[in-house]
Formats: structure tokens, sequence, C-alpha cells
């Protein structure tokens, strides 16, 4: 039986992949796991839903950061955005900064640095504000999946679902 077995998913809930299964992409692996557990085929469970609700959540939350550090109203990233999950549309993403994001979206009414100059921020957060929109949208998603908030937003998901 174990030369039959390509690799095991995940030891302690007992899934292992076939050797004859081919895995072509991310989606095959996560059906043939959804199958095993006889999970009931929804669009809840949709691969396609569950990535814009991770991207849609990450995008609020550093939104909702940004706005408790300025004065001045922020907009949010549009929802054609959130919605495209497509790997080659959301990896020319990936290495850009925040600001170059809300930048080609026109989302900031003004530069940082003009900001900075008119005190636009709420005093005592304007390194938290620069360093939101410094960092690399990698960088802050690698963070958020780490932080309290979205330890949360996971716990909220799986009582919804029961």
């Amino acid at each position: 039986m174990e030369s039959e077995i390509k690799f095991k998913i995940a030891k302690d809930i007992g899934i292992e992949m076939p050797k004859d299964m081919e895995l072509k992409s991310f989606q095959n692996i996560f059906s043939y796991i959804r199958k095993s557990l006889k999970i009931k085929y929804t669009r809840n469970i949709h691969i396609d839903s569950i990535l814009k609700k991770c991207k849609s959540k990450f995008y609020k939350a550093v939104n909702d950061c940004i706005r408790k550090c300025v004065k001045i109203n922020i907009k949010k990233v549009p929802q054609t955005f959130i919605t495209n999950i497509s790997i080659k549309y959301n990896s020319q993403f990936l290495e850009c900064t925040i600001n170059k994001l809300y930048d080609f979206y026109g989302l900031i009414p003004y530069p940082l640095e003009t900001i900075i100059q008119r005190n636009y921020y709420i005093k005592g957060k304007e390194n938290f504000f620069k360093y939101i929109l410094l960092s690399r949208i990698y960088d802050l998603y690698s963070l958020y999946i780490q932080s309290k908030r979205y330890k949360k937003e996971i716990e909220s998901m799986k009582k919804k679902r029961k």
C-alpha cells in the first residue's frame, strides 16, 4: 500500500494522494481533499469563493489600519480588484507597495509626502501610516496571516459554516 501513495496531504486527518493521480493544479488537490472528506459541494466551499473572501478580508484590514492613521478619506480597493483572483493578475501586485497600489487606483487624494507635510495624519500614527504605505503587499500579507484579527476571522468563518 505504501508504494501506491504519492504523498500524504495531512497525516493528522489521514488523507493520502494516490500515486496515479495527476497533480496539475491546486484546484485538483483541493477537489480531491473535499471528496476525501465527503464535504458536500456548495458555492461556499468553492475555491474561488474562499480566495476572494481571503483577499477581501486582507484588504479590508489594510484599509482599516490606514483609515485609523489619517484624518482624510481613503477609498477602498475596488471590487474588480478584489474579485480578480487569477495568479497572473495578482502576481504583478505582490511586490508592489500599498502606496503604489493605492496610487494605481487613485484611492489616496494626496501623495504620501503631502499628507505628512500638511499633518493629515493622526498625531502619533504617522510612522504606522508610512510603514503600511511603504510595505510590500507580500510582506503585509505575511504579517496579516499571523495576526489575531486573521485568527478571529478564520474562527468566525468556521462558526458560520456549522
